[in-house]
């Protein structure tokens, strides 16, 4: 028996620093995976990808969040709403 899954494509619109980008992702795809890999945008780094050095951070809707523990489509309330995303260096914020 074979337990493996197919993974699911989904289309996406982001809205990343005020434009808008639609993205076809993986549903498992982290939001740091599909900015990075997806968009080319690399403001947000890669580091220890478990959320503890705050090197993905970003902010959605002026909140932050973790990019590399938050899943594309999570960040995405809808298949055709765009949430705003900041990506870059921030100073003055800790994790």
């Amino acid at each position: 028996m074979n337990t493996r899954t197919v993974p699911s494509m989904r289309e996406v619109v982001l809205s990343v620093n005020g434009t808008d980008r639609p993205v076809q992702v993986d549903t498992r795809m982290t939001l740091l995976a599909a900015l990075r890999e997806k968009l080319g945008l690399a403001g947000s780094q890669k580091d220890c990808d478990q959320g503890q050095c705050g090197a993905c951070t970003i902010h959605i809707d002026g909140e932050r969040h973790l990019a590399c523990l938050t899943l594309t489509v999570a960040a995405v309330a809808s298949g055709e709403m765009a949430q705003e995303i900041c990506t870059g260096l921030m100073s003055g914020v800790s994790a």
